[in-house]
This record gives structure tokens, C-alpha cells and sequence, in this order.
């Protein structure tokens, strides 16, 4: 199976990655990147399954060809859902080091200039 957990980055790009299962581990098919869903679609290896994961699965389904695979499965991930396997984890004893989580930027941050209101721009 291939799992691809996937982000709705806007303006048509998700914050995407793609892993193998080998038993209950994951191995690194793609890197997490912030991309096109087109390119990040085109990279995709075909699996007998792929599972998308998260809310930018749907941008990714508009440039899969359903021959390259049996099987893709769109899970929607929620704070439940996340939080129901952290207490999984929780309870089989795996504990994360909290003092060495880092975030990982994927696109750079670009800010913008606010639009003026039409307010702002009369004379009085």
C-alpha cells in the first residue's frame, strides 16, 4: 500500500508526501514537499492501494488516472481522529521526545500588503 498524507496548501498546491508500508512500518517514497497537486500527482508510483489522507486528497484526485492503481481510498483526518491514535500510542507505551519537535516549513513565508478598504481611500 501507498499512503499519502495530503494538505490543501491554496492557490492550487498541497503540503504532500507519500509513504510504502512494510508491515507496521513507513518507508519514505516522497519527501514531505509544498508542490503542485499536478506535479506531486505525477511522482506518485502506482500501488494496488493508495490511501490519501487529509484535505488535499481532492485536489489530488482531479489529476490521478484511476488506471494506475485498484484502489484509492480519500480519509478525511480530523483533531479526533489525530488525537484517538495519539492515545493509542499513548497507551502501547510510545512516547514522543517533546523537547526535540521541530516544525517543518515547506514553503516560505510571503507576506502581503493588506487590500484598502474602499473606506480608507475616500478624502474626508
Amino acid at each position: 500500500d501507498l499512503i499519502v498524507p495530503c494538505i490543501d496548501a491554496r492557490r492550487a498546491d498541497v503540503f504532500a508526501a507519500a509513504y510504502r508500508t512494510e508491515g507496521r512500518r513507513l518507508e519514505a517514497i516522497i519527501d514531505p514537499v509544498a508542490t503542485s497537486a499536478e506535479v506531486f500527482s505525477e511522482r506518485l508510483p502506482s500501488a494496488p492501494r493508495r490511501w490519501f489522507l487529509g484535505d488535499g486528497a481532492a485536489k489530488l484526485a482531479e489529476h490521478i488516472d484511476p488506471r494506475d492503481h485498484d484502489r484509492t481510498v480519500d480519509i478525511r483526518l480530523d483533531a479526533t481522529a489525530i488525537g484517538t491514535i495519539g492515545y493509542r500510542m499513548w497507551k502501547d507505551g510510545n512516547r514522543a521526545d517533546l523537547d526535540s519537535l521541530e516544525p517543518t516549513y515547506l514553503r516560505e513565508f510571503v507576506a502581503m500588503k493588506p487590500i484598502r478598504s474602499a473606506f480608507e481611500k475616500l478624502p474626508f
